[in-house]
């Protein structure tokens, strides 16, 4: 097995967890709690884990004919959870994590010869920043909710 299968199972490791946990909310209802004291709205929960299963299956899909995209969309997540930990919960050192794995998204293509690194990368961290400001638009879009629903006469 090459490097990259290992560097993908990681990031499997990583994501399964909170996949399981996020795609099964309605049974328990932990994760509302949790992303709730993130802002995040209810109906995102699900979405979140439905796109951290389906990184997992098209990292490993076709002998690994994906993996780019699932790359790509690692880094839209982390992008996304880089933004939760620094701008809503103010530490960066909870940002850690995700700042790792997107690391992994960017080596992976590239210890997969890709064959403009630079290029490989630029394009993932720019998929990355794209997930940070999805991120601003959602929180944005529920403080403007908010503040609507406080001016409502009643």
């Amino acid at each position: 097995m090459e490097l990259d299968f290992y560097v993908r199972m990681l990031q499997s490791f990583a994501v399964a967890p909170a996949a399981v946990v996020t795609v099964t909310n309605d049974l328990h209802g932990s994760a509302t709690v949790a992303f709730a004291r993130l802002g995040i709205p209810r109906w995102f929960i699900r979405w979140i884990g439905l796109w951290k299963a389906m990184i997992i299956t098209i990292n490993f899909l076709h002998e690994g004919e994906y993996v780019p995209l699932a790359q790509s969309m690692l880094a839209l997540l982390m992008g996304g959870a880089i933004f939760t930990h620094v701008a809503v919960e103010r530490s960066v050192l909870r940002a850690l994590p995700a700042v790792a794995i997107l690391g992994t998204s960017v080596a992976v293509p590239i210890m997969r010869g890709a064959s403009r690194p630079a290029l490989s990368a630029g394009v993932t961290l720019m998929v990355a920043v794209t997930g940070y400001y999805i991120g601003v638009a959602i929180q944005r879009g529920l403080q403007t909710r908010a503040t609507s629903k406080r001016e409502q006469p009643r």
